[in-house]
């Protein structure tokens, strides 16, 4: 059957639009073959692996984009109020249905917006959880810290009663007294035959000016040990002192 010259036209038409497709994709396809030549795109196999991700990254990007344009494109047309045309030799859609198709869409659009509305409370839920974690972490550590100042407190504390479980018992104050004095004698000949350096270092030891005042035993030190109480000034014990003794 000849065809008429409307449907010459029509399908001359297509011819040209498909024509004209193949030219954008083949010139398409030569840039990227000239890009790839002259080493400027790179194949996902030759990149690093941080490379790798991001590539990958961007190509979901771009699909997800695709699909949500897609799905507003289908959207828009579904929401268009006149039906399409039906074609011909079937019946068309009954009422129902229509309705039915329309109350789909809208509970899909219904139940996204409670998905996110959801994921925004959790969001909250977990913003505020971590704000009271972070105060919690604070009373803990001020806590932590007075529980650890009692401690030494007590410590020191301690001393009265240590002394007085030691005068109980002669037996006891012997070996503790002889335990003084080895260490007294130990300390003295320590000092002397030590340098300037070691000998700041044993004053700093011996002299903790805080306890020797508590105890009235800070002139008595300095006759037992036989350390200089001139320019004595009490420190702190160093840490690694013990690399110069």
């Amino acid at each position: 059957m000849a065809l008429t010259s409307g449907e010459r036209s029509a399908l001359w038409q297509a011819k040209g639009k498909r024509d004209q497709t193949r030219g954008v994709q083949k010139e398409r396809k030569g840039k990227i073959q000239k890009k790839k030549a002259l080493g400027q795109l790179k194949p996902i196999k030759d990149l690093t692996e941080r490379e790798k991700r991001q590539k990958r990254r961007n190509w979901k990007t771009h699909a997800k984009n695709k699909r949500d344009k897609e799905k507003s494109i289908k959207t828009a047309l579904a929401s268009i109020c006149t039906p399409p045309n039906s074609p011909e030799g079937l019946q068309p859609i009954p009422q129902q249905q229509q309705q039915q198709q329309q109350q789909q869409q809208c509970n899909k659009v219904r139940g996204r917006r409670k998905k996110n509305l959801n994921r925004s409370r959790a969001y909250r839920a977990q913003f505020r959880l971590k704000i009271e974690l972070n105060k919690e972490r604070r009373l803990k550590n001020k806590y932590k810290t007075r529980y650890y100042r009692l401690i030494r407190s007590q410590k020191e504390d301690d001393v009265e009663e240590t002394v007085k479980n030691i005068m109980s018992s002669q037996k006891t104050m012997k070996s503790t007294l002889t335990l003084y004095c080895l260490l007294v004698n130990n300390l003295r000949t320590k000092y002397a035959s030590s340098n300037r350096k070691t000998k700041q270092i044993l004053k700093s030891l011996v002299f903790r000016e805080s306890m020797l005042r508590k105890y009235k035993l800070k002139s008595y030190t300095g006759k037992a040990t036989g350390i200089s109480m001139r320019e004595t000034r009490t420190r702190e014990a160093i840490s690694d002192s013990s690399k110069y003794i």
